[in-house]
């Protein structure tokens, strides 16, 4: 039976298939083996480099005024730096006539020596305009917080009080972080140098 012309070497075999030449044969491996580095290169960074976290301490600035009073006589007053960073302090004393409800007289206001007398620390304190200003920075940790005394002592001389009311000595005061200098210098018109408040200006 005739089942068609097969092709048969002379040897009566089938044809041999094209050998793949040396030079392919190394470049292929080439491949290979760049491709198996690659891969490993990125599963390694992959596994390497996790994210960071930071969690940062927001900066806070707070202060309260601690002093003894008996009811008549103010004494020791300092500002405490009650918040969690170095900071400069300013305080504005602001003295007048005030009835039971707090009502302010509106008449002349307390003169001092005249109807009343206050000691001031003049050392460590500098007063410009209407603030006195503590020339060093106060730190925030628990031994060392507060400022030098601002008023040593303060009382009304006796029989000056127009009816209905009293002396009212009050004091207000502020802080600022004491880093960087040149926003303490801004904000309040002052100048700082070797971390000490030495020069004021009025317009603040």
């Amino acid at each position: 039976m005739y089942h068609g012309k097969h092709s048969v070497s002379r040897a009566g075999r089938a044809p041999r298939r094209p050998r793949m030449s040396r030079t392919a044969l190394v470049l292929a491996a080439v491949v290979l083996v760049l491709g198996a580095a690659i891969g490993g290169t990125v599963a390694w960074l992959a596994a390497n480099t996790p994210g960071l976290t930071n969690t940062f301490t927001p900066g806070e600035v707070k202060c309260t005024v601690e002093e003894t009073f008996d009811g008549k006589t103010k004494q020791n007053v300092k500002i405490k730096n009650t918040g969690n960073t170095d900071a400069y302090i300013r305080a504005k004393v602001v003295v007048t006539w005030k009835d039971a409800a707090g009502n302010v007289y509106g008449g002349a206001a307390p003169v001092e020596v005249t109807d009343y007398t206050i000691s001031y620390n003049t050392r460590d304190w500098r007063q410009v305009g209407d603030y006195w200003y503590c020339t060093q920075s106060v730190a925030p940790d628990a031994t060392n917080n507060l400022t030098p005394v601002l008023i040593s002592s303060a009382s009304p001389v006796e029989g000056k009080a127009p009816a209905g009311y009293a002396l009212s000595i009050e004091i207000l005061a502020e802080a600022i972080q004491s880093s960087p200098a040149s926003a303490v210098q801004e904000a309040w018109g002052v100048t700082i140098a070797n971390e000490s408040v030495t020069a004021y200006s009025a317009g603040n």
